[in-house]
């Protein structure tokens, strides 16, 4: 059999592959955890609550996780979205607890106004990047 790649530089690539994988789940992990320990902390304390989606806004971003950049969900609706398709494979997005107040709407809007300018001006320049490819 004749491998294209040697097979000991072929078994180092697969190694760091799952080591990469396997930081992805870790993290992964870690975020559902913080959100659960959140959500819980807030229903035991009777606080209002949603979490901010933030999306690394990054080259790699997918354009699914750079739409929800600063917009709010439960967390039960974050949970749900993680698990469809492949959204939490090598994702970079992180959640924050905000307030809100009875009807739903954030305590304090300056972090959601600013996470919608960093979401626009994301979008801008990956028109502008479309248009000179």
């Amino acid at each position: 059999m004749i491998f294209p790649i040697p097979p000991l530089a072929w078994a180092n690539h697969r190694i760091r592959r799952m080591e990469r994988q396997s930081k992805n789940s870790e993290s992964h992990q870690e975020k559902m955890r913080t959100l659960d320990d959140d959500e819980a902390d807030c229903l035991r304390l009777g606080i209002s609550h949603r979490f901010m989606h933030i999306s690394a806004l990054s080259p790699s971003t997918r354009i699914s996780h750079a739409e929800r950049h600063g917009r709010l969900f439960t967390a039960d609706e974050i949970r749900q979205w993680m698990v469809e398709g492949d959204n939490a494979i090598s994702c970079q997005c992180t959640f924050t607890l905000v307030l809100v107040d009875e009807n739903g709407s954030p305590r304090m809007t300056s972090l959601l106004v600013r996470a919608a300018v960093a979401r626009q001006k994301f979008f801008a320049a990956r028109a502008r990047d479309d248009i000179s490819s």
